[in-house]
């Protein structure tokens, strides 16, 4: 692809996205025959420069290429125990090391490279109604030891993180396979909590507020970086579907991080994880921070700005 044909999609999305709103103040959000939450935000494109993945080194991409186990045809594999496995998350945020050193050096390899990563996310996936999932093949200590989530799961970060994926590169190529995997990635957020053995990714809390869950268990875990993960997959796929429903959803989560983020503050210290476990890490604090940021950036909403300044002088 050349550099015309990518800064005319880039340029076409933004003039689309920047105009595509909520329509009043007044909007209604029914989540499978629920009303949840909801206020109306205004939404704002960032640049390629602004996006929430986008880092401007190709140092990650040549890092990847050359020090980890992959299968026969390039694909990370994560060792797990004694046996190596497909990782979701991390086949979706190294196809975005590639598009990232793709944006800086046109160079289609890189773009080659991102796609292969997203065919690989396709055949692991399985199908459920009108959704997709990517299962984890692996049994997965929480916190090491706190509880254990065991294979096949499913996680709303790597549903947000694919529905991410798929969305930039339709932006890119325009090949509706990508839509389309897009569309029922995002049909997933529509699957709730139940108590049988039915994949779920999402739960409306007794306060009426809608989360994507990253760890999907019984009693929710409401963990926040990956909760915040799963708004930046809805938002990018508003950005390829600017329909009002989707932009209802994508309100509807982001009104349940305006008023929760706070509860995961401990003032003077690090942020909890989790609101379940209450498990602190200097490394996720500052994720929190970025994406507190990335949530100002694209509302221009102030409570987010404050949230920012809290978080900041905390640690």
């Amino acid at each position: 692809m050349n550099l015309l044909r990518f800064s005319l999609l880039f340029f076409s999305t933004l003039l689309l996205f920047s105009c595509s709103k909520n329509l009043n103040d007044d909007t209604v959000f029914t989540y499978n025959d629920k009303i949840v939450n909801i206020e109306d935000f205004e939404f704002f494109q960032t640049s390629t420069f602004d996006d929430f993945y986008f880092k401007g080194v190709i140092t990650d991409s040549l890092y990847v290429i050359n020090n980890f186990m992959a299968d026969d045809e390039g694909i990370i594999l994560i060792e797990y125990g004694d046996s190596a496995y497909y990782n979701p998350v991390t086949i979706a945020q190294t196809a975005f090391k590639f598009l990232n050193s793709f944006t800086i050096t046109h160079d289609s390899v890189y773009l080659d490279l991102a796609k292969l990563y997203a065919q690989k996310l396709i055949d692991i996936s399985i199908e459920d109604s009108d959704a997709i999932l990517f299962p984890y093949g692996f049994n997965f200590p929480l916190h090491r030891y706190y509880e254990v989530l065991e294979a096949d799961w499913y996680s709303g970060m790597s549903q947000g993180q694919a529905l991410s994926l798929f969305s930039k590169l339709f932006i890119l190529t325009n090949d509706s396979v990508y839509f389309d995997h897009a569309q029922k990635t995002y049909n997933s957020f529509y699957l709730e909590i139940n108590n049988n053995s039915d994949p779920w990714v999402a739960v409306v809390d007794s306060n009426n507020y809608l989360w994507i869950e990253e760890y999907p268990t019984l009693d929710p875990n409401y963990t926040l970086n990956g909760f915040l993960f799963a708004i930046v997959g809805v938002y990018d796929w508003c950005k390829i579907s600017p329909q009002n429903n989707n932009f209802d959803m994508l309100s509807a989560l982001v009104t349940t991080a305006k008023y929760n983020i706070e509860r995961f503050r401990v003032v003077g210290d690090l942020s909890v994880y989790c609101l379940k476990h209450q498990v602190q890490s200097s490394g996720y604090h500052r994720i929190h921070k970025e994406q507190i940021d990335w949530l100002y950036l694209v509302t221009n909403d102030e409570k987010f700005l404050e949230l920012s300044t809290l978080f900041s002088i905390d640690n």
